[in-house]
């Protein structure tokens, strides 16, 4: 994300004051973001945050202007900026001006992103939540302008494209689904009343909703969940009554959870590879853990193995093209076609039996149950064909399992990412978390965080969980400081006011009980 997308929510504000701060002191990231009321400082190839707590370096390769109270502008590195230089002109934006409008334009833009922001901060109180409506959707929202006006329009597009292919429209006592977008996870799981590892998620029942939570740290995660749950909701507008079997159900939300818009072209690309279900399967497959057609196609259960496991056999069916058009006929017969037997259940739901979902199945796709074997045989090759996509596919992998409180397999698969030269930021902070929990662990999970805080430098989370982990090495008065740090990043932000807090609070106290018990 580029731009205003990030302004509120890469580290809160970026504005802190400090008491030693120089009030001319500017930096301007090439993301978009601004950092003032910090000294800065050059340091050979990085900028220097002189923060109170530590010093931050960020290399100057992000950067895209600073100006330093009395220091002159960014050193000259070519024949063409030491000939400009000489007729008194710098660069500012990738043009030439004076040194003198070079400092009012990057006054202007800190000026007018300071009133944004604090538009932004005052947005951010749920109470004073945006609320806007598109054609098929009413919207309540904590983020920005920028991501309400993308993601609003993401939404259109793909409600259009998925009514285009399933022949589809919204029931007139349904009015439009109101979608709430959440700024950070403590209010989303405080005001949707939702908890865990869940990123986003569809309210089936009246009254119908879709709310979602944007992590900066991962913002294509945000729309691959933001889709998912949306399918849900489209899903339900080719029956009003009728609700999916588990499996089916969540495997067609990941298929077209993967979709891409491009804005330019106003085209969509269905049917991409989910590079983190992918390595999911194949490592069940290199535990000789195969999941069987029949099984399947007749399961009623709600099991997690149905994400990716269900994933695949649907890419494999819709990505055919002899199998495509008969697999989209069984999908949409299971809520439309007559003939079908639906029982009602929960919420008055009608649901198709294992049974009967694997002879409509087989009926619609013009197999006899003696076929799925070879059906089975070919849905392994077209398995194999899938390539492996290296530590990106392993730490999305990781990612979903430690979201889902699988935390052997989510170790293994981030150690494996790591191993194979991630540099994603959520990657290693997750595995850290998860050391830190070992024998021994600390010190492994020390050098990861540092790792990530040198990925992410501004992400005051990444410094919270370093200085914590530091604390637990009994290392307190320096684990302290980078927790002060992060408190100095993003003062608002609830996780390090509250959790990291309690945690240095109880540890210390625990301490102080050993020590009374000793005496």
């Amino acid at each position: 994300m580029r731009g205003t997308t990030s302004l509120a929510l890469a580290a809160t504000l970026l504005l802190t004051a400090t008491a030693t701060a120089r009030a001319g002191d500017i930096l301007q990231l090439r993301d978009g973001r601004f950092v003032e009321g910090v000294p800065l400082e050059i340091d050979g190839d990085h900028i220097v945050l002189k923060y109170e707590s530590v010093p931050v370096r960020i290399p100057l390769d992000r950067v895209e202007d600073y100006s330093i109270e009395g220091a002159e502008p960014p050193e000259a590195k070519t024949d063409e900026e030491r000939e400009k230089r000489a007729s008194g002109l710098v660069r500012f934006n990738r043009r030439w001006v004076t040194a003198k409008q070079r400092l009012a334009l990057i006054k202007k833009k800190r000026d007018a992103h300071r009133a944004e922001m604090e538009d932004l901060r005052a947005h951010q109180e749920w109470r004073n939540r945006y609320r806007f409506s598109t054609k098929h959707f009413e919207f309540e929202s904590t983020l920005p302008p920028s991501l309400n006006e993308k993601y609003s329009k993401l939404l259109e597009a793909y409600f259009a494209k998925f009514k285009k292919v399933w022949k589809t429209k919204v029931p007139k006592e349904w009015g439009k689904l109101k979608v709430c977008f959440y700024h950070d996870r403590d209010t989303f799981e405080r005001t949707a009343g939702v908890s865990g590892g869940v990123q986003a998620y569809y309210r089936f029942v009246e009254p119908r909703e879709l709310n979602f939570f944007y992590d900066v740290l991962a913002p294509d995660d945000t729309i691959g969940a933001m889709l998912h749950e949306a399918n849900h909701y489209l899903t339900d507008l080719l029956s009003d009554d009728f609700q999916y079997p588990h499996w089916i159900n969540e495997a067609m939300a990941e298929y077209w959870a993967s979709a891409r818009w491009d804005p330019d072209t106003k085209k969509w690309q269905i049917g991409g590879v989910q590079e983190g279900r992918l390595v999911e399967l194949k490592s069940d497959l290199d535990k000789q853990e195969w999941y069987g057609l029949r099984y399947l196609l007749s399961n009623e259960s709600n099991n997690y193995k149905h994400y990716y496991w269900g994933w695949s056999f649907v890419h494999f069916m819709l990505e055919t093209k002899k199998y495509e058009k008969r697999f989209r006929d069984f999908f949409t017969a299971l809520s439309r076609a007559k003939g079908v037997e639906r029982k009602r259940g929960s919420n008055n739901f009608k649901r198709v039996s294992g049974e009967e979902s694997l002879r409509l199945f087989l009926q619609r796709m013009k197999l006899k149950e003696s076929d799925l074997p070879a059906l089975e045989d070919e849905w392994r090759a077209y398995i194999d064909g899938q390539k492996s996509t290296g530590p990106r596919g392993l730490g999305k992998a990781g990612i979903s399992a430690f979201r889902s409180n699988r935390r052997l397999r989510a170790k293994r698969l981030l150690g494996e990412a790591i191993a194979a030269g991630s540099d994603d930021v959520v990657v290693h902070l997750r595995y850290a978390q998860l050391l830190r929990a070992d024998p021994g662990g600390l010190a492994e999970s020390e050098k990861l965080l540092r790792r990530a805080s040198e990925l992410a430098p501004l992400t005051a989370r990444v410094w919270a969980e370093l200085g914590y982990t530091i604390y637990l090495q009994k290392r307190v008065e320096e684990g302290k400081k980078y927790v002060a740090l992060a408190r100095e990043m993003d003062p608002d932000d609830p996780y390090l006011l509250i959790e990291i807090h309690d945690a240095l609070v109880e540890h210390a106290e625990e301490r102080a009980k050993k020590k009374a018990g000793g005496e």
